[in-house]
């Protein structure tokens, strides 16, 4: 189940934002400040983050840097339609961004979209390694090594990522 911190200093959007999380069967974090919010990330996994951009204190453009110096991904929120502001929190990592006032439908794409993204990524450097295992073990270059992992996942009936991750559970150097 994705846990998900809220990062938000307006009680009800953080009561609003927890209520759409939970009716996703996610688990739901709320903090009201930027500060809480790098305490609590360095207690807790977190899958992603719902990060404000106006609040009191640190801004949530200073937060999200700090998120994505430790490769923390978040979803920037924001009133503001200012390109600069949008630009700035995509230069900063965001994977997307909700403009507020939001609807729950625009929430729900913002994260299962971030979600989808951040598994894509992991598989993605589950086959890259894969593919360095098979290259290494086999002497041959990237290309043969790849089509070697999805040959391989072919015959076993599992997808590439499920393929390169049992490679790597098995691999000894």
């Amino acid at each position: 189940m994705p846990h998900i911190l809220i990062v938000e200093d307006e009680p009800d959007l953080c009561t609003l934002l927890s209520k759409i999380i939970t009716a996703l069967d996610y688990q739901a974090t709320s903090v009201t400040s930027g500060e809480a919010a790098l305490e609590k990330v360095a207690q807790h996994h977190f899958d992603l983050v719902l990060l404000d951009h106006y609040m009191p204190g640190m801004s949530g453009l200073d937060t999200a840097k700090v998120l994505n110096e430790k490769n923390i991904p978040f979803v920037f929120c924001t009133a503001s339609t200012e390109d600069e502001v949008l630009r700035h929190a995509m230069a900063q990592g965001a994977l997307n961004y909700i403009v507020k006032p939001f609807s729950p439908a625009k929430v729900i794409f913002a994260i299962a979209s971030s979600l989808g993204r951040i598994e894509e990524q992991e598989q993605n450097n589950l086959i890259q390694v894969a593919t360095g295992i098979l290259m290494a073990q086999n002497s041959c270059n990237r290309e043969q090594a790849r089509g070697q992992l999805e040959s391989s996942a072919e015959d076993a009936g599992m997808t590439l990522g499920e393929h390169a991750k049992q490679l790597i559970a098995e691999y000894r150097p």
